[in-house]
């Protein structure tokens, strides 16, 4: 029983760093680029190129979350809202011709944009979820 218990913790920690990274990421790529060049140019889309992270950490979460029977709903619910949008804004950029190139900017990127917004905050909640339930863990006995 206490291995287990101890696995669910690194399995947790594991998560929350698999969910976290993309986000940390854009962060620190923001900052490296403002010490090189002197701009701040923020990527919203570089969580998009590390979204395999996110869907490992949102698998991870789903199953310490269901292994410890705490946040299951919340988490399950949270991995879906994540996934719809994230999967939503890609197949929308793709259709519009945004992503080729083909289309002007103007209410396709808006519907993007809303995608990429929707999923980054889905994402961070996970990741204070993940952060919760690494609190009720450690206070387990």
């Amino acid at each position: 029983m206490v291995g287990r218990h101890v696995f669910l913790k690194f399995l947790a920690i594991l998560a929350v760093i698999f969910i976290f990274f993309p986000v940390i990421w854009a962060f620190i790529a923001a900052i490296f680029g403002l010490i090189v060049t002197g701009v701040f140019t923020f990527s919203f889309l570089l969580t998009g190129l590390f979204f395999p992270f996110s869907i490992v950490g949102i698998i991870i979460l789903i199953i310490v979350a269901l292994l410890a029977r705490s946040f299951m709903k919340l988490v399950i619910l949270a991995a879906i809202i994540a996934i719809i949008f994230f999967g939503g804004q890609a197949i929308y950029g793709a259709v519009s011709g945004l992503w080729a190139g083909n289309t002007a900017f103007g209410a396709f990127i808006t519907g993007t944009a809303f995608g990429i917004s929707v999923y980054w905050i889905v994402i961070v909640v996970l990741g204070i979820i993940g952060l919760m339930l690494i609190a009720r863990l450690f206070r387990r006995r």
